[in-house]
């Protein structure tokens, strides 16, 4: 199993990296730093693997196909289409709403909590409306911001039609506010066929902050969809050196 495999699984899995540490004894800090692409040390590699060795190998169990000179059978390429829907159709439904995702979800440690509302208007347009923040003092804390610059980053209760419009984005750096964007250009695809689904999905994305100091906060926001009221719950995880 290749360190490249670890990483794919452990930048899409949904288990909360507060869990994976204190599972495998390896700080935040240290995993944040490994999505990010920083070193994995052989000794941690092999704690990682050892607690988690099934999740990871069921990730990056794959189909590779390798074309020869000659085309394949009709019913081979046709068998195999069927298997990557079913693989699709398991990795979405990893994601829905389960007993043990809720339990994980509940013990989510977390600084800061917010919600978002969703909106899509002709002819392409995301737009959000941030409903809810609390964790204020550790926004002040660690990222130096006072209660006027938090209203005016998160803007409560205000509504943007396009999705970049939102103030919020001057102080995300410029890598994860990149993957934000390319996830929001598949939302309105994503909510049209998932809006009939009943439960939640659950969704975690890395994410640096800019403090007011210019230094970056790392940070892990653990996603709540609602797919069919188009509502975001986030809890968010400060990486802190404990």
């Amino acid at each position: 199993m290749s360190k490249e495999n670890l990483l794919n699984w452990l930048k899409s899995t949904e288990i909360p990296l507060t869990v994976i540490s204190k599972k495998t004894n390896i700080s935040r800090a240290t995993l944040y730093n490994w999505i990010n692409g920083g070193e994995v040390r052989n000794k941690s590699y092999n704690k990682m693997y050892d607690c988690y060795k099934e999740n990871i190998e069921l990730h990056n169990t794959d189909i590779k196909l390798e074309m020869g000179e000659n085309n394949m059978e009709a019913q081979y390429i046709i068998d195999l289409q069927k298997e990557k829907i079913e693989r699709l159709e398991s990795e979405l439904q990893r994601h829905s709403e389960s007993p043990f995702q809720s339990s994980l979800w509940n013990d989510i440690q977390f600084q800061m909590y917010s919600e978002v509302e969703i909106t899509f208007t002709f002819p392409n347009y995301v737009g959000r409306r941030m409903t809810m923040l609390t964790g204020k003092r550790y926004i002040k804390k660690f990222m130096g911001y006072t209660d006027k610059e938090i209203d005016f980053y998160w803007q409560i209760g205000k509504y943007y039609k396009e999705f970049k419009e939102h103030p919020i984005d001057e102080i995300i750096a410029e890598k994860s506010l990149s993957t934000l964007n390319e996830r929001i250009r598949t939302l309105p695809t994503l909510f049209e066929n998932l809006k009939h689904m009943m439960g939640n999905h659950y969704v975690p994305i890395p994410i640096s902050f800019i403090c007011k100091n210019g230094e970056l906060l790392h940070t892990i926001a653990y996603n709540k969809i609602d797919w069919l009221k188009k509502k975001v719950q986030t809890k968010t995880e400060f990486i802190i050196d404990d």
